[in-house]
């Protein structure tokens, strides 16, 4: 087995986290068709950016390069009522009813 062989298992409420010691709950994740191994996971993001979305999305490749890893923590529950418009903004991309400044801080 490979060393990063837990990205094709990863599931939507999995906590990985960083090298640099964040915490982050797995929000969706998307497999590719094709190749069951491309996979990419959207997370709140952490800081502003240019999008001014609430989310970012990483493939594998960067959840190798940043050493992401495993925590052994899922979370059942991510039906408050801001889980709720995160979600909304994920699933619509042309929601904005949430901005980055809006999820500072949260996981």
């Amino acid at each position: 087995m490979g060393e990063h062989d837990w990205i094709a298992n990863i599931q939507v409420g999995d906590v990985l986290r960083e090298r640099s010691g964040a915490f982050r709950i797995v929000r969706k994740v998307t497999r590719s068709p094709r190749n069951p191994q491309r996979i990419s996971v959207t997370f709140v993001i952490r800081h502003c950016s240019w999008t001014h979305r609430c989310y970012t999305v990483l493939c594998t490749s960067d959840l190798k390069t940043r050493g992401f890893r495993p925590t052994g923590v899922h979370i059942t529950k991510l039906k408050g009522p801001l889980d709720a418009k995160i979600q909304e903004n994920i699933d619509d991309h042309n929601c904005r009813s949430l901005n980055c400044c809006a999820v500072a801080g949260i996981s």
